[in-house]
């Protein structure tokens, strides 16, 4: 079935701020330029794929409920958004991604850049400035992420767990994984973009 790409995005929202997210991601020009490419890039393969719509899953109505899932430990998800759904820690975002995480490292079918891009974009909406890019959390690297998240941990706490708990950085996205001989695949690495080769792209220009 393949490994789920993970991203994850610091975030400065309190309850209130993150009620609105929805609104304000679709608010954001550079946020549906960006959501739009993905879209495009990944229709081929998903002709199933549903229009771009940022929305809280049923019965996330107020901030006390967004509130009261952050003091059990819990995440409330928007869902359907370009192919994501965005679990909403108390400082951070866990965005999951239909897209198989090989898919993003190889690049094979060019939906690299537009997913960066939208990552970009939702970063700077929520007050983050990078996303680290990993397996989802069948593996113990992720799990380490994933747990934090729910934790309530901000972005720096998780990259300085996983680099206690496992090692440094990969250097680059295709590093992330291991090809063999064979085809197969080895997940065993993370990557964290600061997105500067983006920073005079003009399709992920966003608003300051």
């Amino acid at each position: 079935m393949g490994v789920d790409l993970n991203a994850v995005i610091g975030h400065r929202l309190d309850a209130a701020q993150a009620l609105d997210l929805p609104a304000r991601l679709a608010r954001s020009a550079a946020v549906a330029a960006a959501a739009a490419e993905v879209y495009a890039a990944l229709k081929p393969r998903w002709p199933n794929l549903e229009p771009v719509v940022w929305a809280w899953r049923a019965g996330i109505e107020s901030a006390a409920v967004i509130q009261a899932a952050w003091d059990r430990h819990e995440t409330p998800d928007l869902e359907n958004a370009a192919g994501f759904t965005l679990y909403v820690g108390r400082r951070a975002i866990s965005a999951w991604h239909l897209e198989k995480i090989a898919g993003f490292v190889d690049d094979t079918a060019g939906f690299q850049t537009p997913l960066r891009r939208l990552c970009r974009a939702i970063a700077r909406e929520v007050g983050g400035d990078r996303a680290i890019y990993m397996p989802d959390s069948a593996y113990p690297l992720s799990a380490v992420g994933y747990n934090a998240i729910h934790d309530g941990a901000a972005f720096d706490e998780i990259v300085r767990q996983l680099q206690q708990d496992f090692k440094p950085p990969a250097p680059t996205i295709r590093a992330i994984m291991t090809e063999h001989d064979n085809g197969d695949w080895d997940v065993d690495g993370y990557f964290i973009d600061d997105f500067a080769d983006l920073i005079n792209d003009v399709s992920a220009t966003v608003r300051r």
